[in-house]
């Protein structure tokens, strides 16, 4: 009976510590287009049908004007159902082009700070939300900008300030090489980051292998154990980029590959790479027979890949996990099964 006794207790003790280290993963999307119609029916049906919680939104991008100094650019435009929002929290992001940081004096980003969180409550409040919503506030404020050593010192001060005018929970994006280097790159000063998994290589330089996500690339990111000062969360890519070339010379880059492009196109012995059959026009895009077009979109395997190996290198007790981006011509592209085991991969 002792022995028996015995047995129930530890097995108890075992369920404990196994549902006590089980992590507590979020699922999210990124909304970064700017038209009405970003998150329209469809893909809020989608972000449902993901048991999706967070919906990081981009409201505004900032850039520099020579005479009118730090100004919104991109704006947002468009307003979400309140059936939707009564299950989402909404993650306001503000995208700065790294050129900002370098041209502003201290008094300057302090005006850019006092502009970024009075735009964003702005905006919540008259485009976001319908005007008979309940719950129109946000927690967190999610600041995106490749920052570099030379003005880290203006980001990081930044940063603060806008934390300290909104009172909110600040978050930012950070590329996998200020993540590795850190001693070199500091750290922001946020409650959180938002690691990026992809835009790994450059496009134009790397033409035989995946810009968006080489696995091979991704583990000389993480290969060492020392957790990051903040806690980490992390996202995937589930979008597609063009890249024309001339005569081995790049030309330029188109997002969001047309899926009738296939249809015009002949798959050639380099990998990656298509060549155009016939004159067409798709959408606003013009392609001229010969020309030599790139295609990247991280396959199924590689996600899940990408995410076992984020998944063994993060050890947290919570996580937000998110896809890049909300977009069903996109998503369509992926199994719904497969996407869903990206997410759950974190547990």
């Amino acid at each position: 009976m002792k022995t028996l006794l015995k047995y129930f207790l530890l097995l108890s003790l075992v369920l404990l510590i196994t549902s006590c280290s089980k992590t507590k993963v979020t699922r999210g999307f990124y909304a970064w287009q700017s038209g009405s119609n970003v998150v329209d029916t469809i893909n809020q049906k989608i972000f449902q049908s993901f048991n999706a919680e967070r919906l990081y939104l981009k409201m505004f991008e900032v850039t520099y004007d020579e005479t009118e100094g730090a100004i919104p650019i991109s704006k947002t435009n468009f307003k979400l159902r309140n059936q939707f929002m009564s299950n989402a929290e909404i993650v306001p992001c503000v995208f700065i082009e790294n050129e900002v940081l370098s041209k502003l004096s201290a008094i300057q980003l302090n005006e850019l700070a006092d502009n970024i969180v009075f735009l964003i409550d702005k905006y919540i409040d008259e485009r976001v939300f319908e005007p008979s919503a309940k719950n129109r506030d946000y927690k967190e404020i999610q600041l995106d900008c490749d920052w570099s050593k030379g003005n880290q010192e203006s980001y990081f001060q930044l940063i603060k300030l806008v934390k300290e005018k909104s009172q909110k929970t600040v978050s930012c994006t950070m590329r996998l090489y200020p993540y590795k280097y850190r001693e070199q790159m500091g750290t922001p000063p946020v409650d959180r980051i938002m690691l990026l998994c992809y835009n790994l290589l450059n496009p134009s330089k790397n033409t035989d292998k995946n810009s968006i996500l080489e696995i091979e690339e991704l583990k000389k990111y993480i290969d060492f154990d020392t957790p990051y000062p903040v806690p980490v969360d992390v996202a995937f890519p589930t979008y597609s980029s063009g890249y024309r070339f001339d005569q081995q010379r790049f030309e330029g880059v188109f997002h969001a590959v047309p899926e009738d492009l296939e249809r015009i196109t002949l798959s050639t012995e380099k990998h990656l790479h298509y060549v155009v059959t016939k004159d067409t026009t798709l959408g606003n895009l013009f392609f001229k027979k010969g020309e030599n077009i790139k295609i990247e979109r991280v396959s199924e395997a590689v996600l899940i890949e990408a995410a076992k190996l984020l998944a063994n290198h993060i050890d947290q007790s919570e996580i937000n996990v998110v896809l890049y981006h909300l977009d069903h011509e996109e998503l369509k592209q992926y199994n719904h099964e497969v996407l869903d085991s990206v997410f759950d991969i974190f547990k």
